[in-house]
């Protein structure tokens, strides 16, 4: 008869139960990540000290009775069991279960035997609100996980902390009326990171009747901002406002994120992502856009960004960008930006959108026009420096023209997003 192999299991409990210490009492951890990657989410298991009865091992992870991950007869001693859609809201309990098979000439005297065990997720930040963080410490690499609506309000009550913060969901956005205090419906600063993960913010307004106010989701103050997506937004502001986009601020980088069907309505400036300043972007997008502001005396309306840098304050890069706007509409139009102080490089626009890419120095060659055909051709973008191996692959994007008909057109899309 054969017999259960409970040394083998001695070793699996040992090491199951270091699980939750190993991710500060939670037994969660994030994956590591790419620049061009989603971040997962998950559970770390490992055997420490291994058994030397058994190299054959299966791995589960289970919600409810059911398994939502695995990894069955591996060798590895160290297994990483990613939560797909994890409820950042509510999160729920889990258990890892272990199976150990016989290895070897002992597969005819033992049999395979399994240990288990569960734990919660339990963590988050201490406020006493209902919209708080449930999950993670803010840290970067244990961020706190934002999964609603409310979750990204909250993170105005940590806005003067260096926070890290990770989505877990695509947010439907509300309507906004004016703001309580300058620029930005969410606040992220103080060295902070909101990651976006792949996910989209999208629908909703941001109306500004504030005397020198911005129309703006996020407000960047030494800030980043990464992997996030904007969809069918509207951000206008009064006679005495400034400007209007989903991004602002004084300082900070917005990296692999676009925007699509965005109507911005600015005084002085308006853009479809990046509404002014100090502001740089790296390997973003935009498309369906609706730009226009009414001052003539100031810096107009962009395909990607209103206006760039503070001669004397901030020069910031915009780098690898395309825009395939709707409409621009202002006395000043460019197919990506205004240049104040800083540069725009190997970028490109929609040809007919605007008369150059970037103003006042009228370059169409750092921002330069195509036809929309012309975004198909992967080559063209290889040779001004664009990252195909990890950030960018070709594929379709969807958007709206002036007339509001639906256009699909190829063109390059950020891996991040792709890979939804």
């Amino acid at each position: 008869m054969k017999r259960w192999i409970g040394t083998v299991l001695a070793a699996c409990l040992l090491a199951l139960s270091a699980v939750p210490a190993a991710a500060q009492g939670s037994g969660l951890r994030l994956a590591a990540q790419q620049a061009g990657a989603r971040r997962e989410y998950g559970v770390y298991v490992t055997l420490d000290p291994a058994s030397a009865r058994a190299k054959d091992y299966s791995y589960e992870l289970l919600e409810g009775g059911s398994v939502i991950a695995s990894r069955e007869h591996v060798a590895d001693t160290a297994c990483f069991l990613p939560i797909v859609n994890i409820d950042a809201a509510s999160p729920g309990r889990y258990t890892v279960r272990v199976t150990a098979y016989p290895s070897g000439e002992r597969a005819g005297f033992e049999r395979a035997a399994s240990i288990q065990k569960e734990f919660g997720t339990a963590k988050g930040c201490s406020c006493a609100t209902a919209d708080r963080f449930q999950l993670g410490s803010g840290t970067e690499n244990d961020p706190y996980l934002v999964g609603t609506l409310g979750q990204l309000l909250h993170v105005n009550q940590h806005a003067t902390q260096k926070c890290y913060y990770m989505q877990t969901a695509d947010i439907q956005f509300g309507d906004y009326t004016s703001m309580v205090d300058d620029y930005g419906v969410v606040k992220l600063h103080s060295g902070s990171t909101y990651d976006g993960n792949g996910h989209v913010i999208r629908g909703g307004s941001v109306k500004v009747t504030r005397t020198g106010d911005n129309a703006e989701v996020f407000s960047l103050k030494n800030g980043n901002l990464l992997n996030t997506g904007f969809e069918d937004m509207t951000f206008s502001v009064n006679s005495s406002g400034y400007g209007a986009a989903p991004v602002g601020g004084h300082s900070g980088t917005v990296k692999r994120c676009y925007a699509i069907n965005i109507n911005a309505v600015g005084r002085n400036h308006a853009g479809g992502l990046i509404n002014c300043w100090g502001i740089g972007a790296e390997d973003c997008y935009t498309a369906g856009i609706k730009a226009s502001s009414t001052s003539d005396s100031t810096y107009g309306s962009g395909g990607l960004i209103g206006y760039l840098g503070s001669p004397g304050a901030v020069s910031p890069t915009v780098a690898r960008t395309y825009a395939l706007p709707a409409k621009l509409s202002a006395p000043k139009i460019s197919g990506i930006g205004y240049i104040r102080a800083g540069s725009i490089l190997n970028s490109f626009y929609l040809k007919g959108t605007a008369s150059y890419g970037s103003l006042p120095g009228n370059d169409n060659t750092n921002a330069a026009p195509l036809e929309l055909s012309q975004f198909a051709d992967q080559s063209r973008f290889e040779a001004a420096g664009w990252d195909f191996e990890n950030v960018w692959t070709m594929g379709e994007i969807t958007y709206n023209d002036a007339s509001g008909n639906a256009v699909t057109a190829a063109a390059p899309v950020l891996r991040v997003f792709a890979k939804r």
